[in-house]
């Protein structure tokens, strides 16, 4: 079983926005009326901006990229704030098996607000309870909404909500949450 479920909702949500890896880009310029493409191409790159910081533990990277009054709510329906959840990121070990993403599945933009769906889905080698030597495979999936607000030519984050959470390990389901 997953000892703690406050990083897995960092790594669904927050970091979970967080896992297309390209190249940092200042993104946020796309305009309210355009087009899905230039939205999702945005979103994207803010996303990957955010898996970025994540991985490198910065607490200051990843605030630049949220709200002042960022909340993060899990599949339970319990929210923290960015402090708690900036917190968490620091305890959790940097996996050098993980390999995740995020695909947005859909955006859409009312003025300086746009809301995002996401899918975040994660892989990475786990060690075999009771053996010092197997690993086993974990495979999280995780579905969100995320809401940004746009300051001047920049999105940021104000708060993302897992809806649900699934995560496997070899194989077999260990964790399955629905939010309320």
């Amino acid at each position: 079983m997953i000892r703690s479920r406050r990083p897995v909702a960092v790594l669904t949500c927050t970091l979970g926005a967080l896992l297309i890896a390209s190249p940092r880009i200042a993104a946020g310029a796309a305009p309210a009326t355009g087009g899905q493409a230039a939205l999702r191409a945005t979103f994207e790159a803010r996303y990957a901006e955010m898996k970025e910081a994540m991985e490198h533990r910065d607490p200051k990277e990843v605030a630049a990229l949220w709200t002042v009054d960022f909340v993060s709510e899990d599949a339970e329906g319990k929210a923290d704030t960015a402090a708690a959840m900036l917190k968490s990121l620091a305890a959790i070990p940097v996996d050098p098996s993980k390999v995740s993403e995020t695909k947005i599945l859909s955006v859409s933009v009312k003025g300086d607000v746009a809301t995002v769906e996401q899918h975040y889905h994660m892989t990475t080698m786990r060690p075999k309870q009771g053996s010092t030597t197997e690993k086993q495979k974990g495979e999280l999936n995780a579905t969100s909404t995320d809401t940004w607000l746009r300051s001047g030519k920049t999105w940021l984050l104000q708060r993302t909500v897992t809806k649900q959470i699934d995560y496997d390990l070899a194989g077999r389901r260990v964790l399955h949450k629905v939010h309320p």
